[in-house]
């Protein structure tokens, strides 16, 4: 996370040290700002990334370039990648009395450490990404100036902006349950639900672990 803090400070210092608006335009003509946003679905990306100083760092940057700039093109640029990322869950929105995620970390290579590759647990490094956006948005709408907030609340009152919306109520429901079934990770192992892939857990865990294998306040 070091270089992406490095990259995006340097990338702030040349936009924000400049009187006019020139730098940022620019930026975002020569395509820029996609890649910048796209920092948090990184693959390699850690999936403490969200409460880290690097995301932080990325959003005031976003902020700055959406405070020059004087449109939503970073806000749109934002909804365009969750909705690249709610695609990615949408397995997760079948009816199931499973957890997807406790399949997922069972039939990882190394179930006592699987949330460091993103291969090996594709959808549990999604929700942590999406997690990252949704603080970058966050960040972005705290904005004093009426005419920004009037472009923050005419992106979120469009079309795509309502859908999202939407699409990310449908995922907090797929979440409250993931989150409950993550709970059967913890003794006693008396649960009949997901009951191969715990099995499995705990030949790789031990009986009683002295840790949480998934730190859930990330999910």
């Amino acid at each position: 996370m070091e270089y992406v803090y490095n990259v995006v400070k340097f990338i702030d210092a040349i936009l924000s040290n400049n009187a006019t608006d020139d730098h940022c335009k620019e930026f975002v003509k020569q395509g820029g700002l996609e890649p910048l946003i796209r920092i948090p679905s990184l693959p390699n990306i850690v999936i403490q990334f969200a409460s880290s100083r690097a995301c932080m760092d990325v959003a005031i940057t976003l902020k700055d370039i959406l405070t020059l700039s004087q449109d939503g093109t970073v806000i749109v640029q934002c909804f365009n990648q969750i909705d690249l990322l709610i695609k990615q869950l949408e397995p997760m929105y079948s009816p199931s009395n499973e957890s997807f995620l406790i399949t997922e970390l069972a039939r990882s290579p190394t179930p006592t450490q699987p949330y460091n590759s993103a291969r090996t647990t594709p959808l549990l490094h999604t929700i942590t990404a999406l997690e990252s956006y949704t603080t970058l948005l966050i960040s972005l709408c705290k904005v004093g100036q009426v005419d920004m907030r009037t472009v923050c609340i005419a992106k979120w009152g469009s079309e795509q902006g309502l859908a999202i919306i939407n699409k990310l109520s449908q995922l907090f429901n797929v979440i409250v349950w993931e989150n409950a079934l993550l709970g059967l990770i913890s003794p006693p192992y008396n649960h009949t639900q997901d009951r191969p892939d715990l099995e499995r857990l705990i030949e790789a865990i031990g009986p009683k672990p002295s840790h949480k294998l998934v730190d859930t306040s990330y999910i």
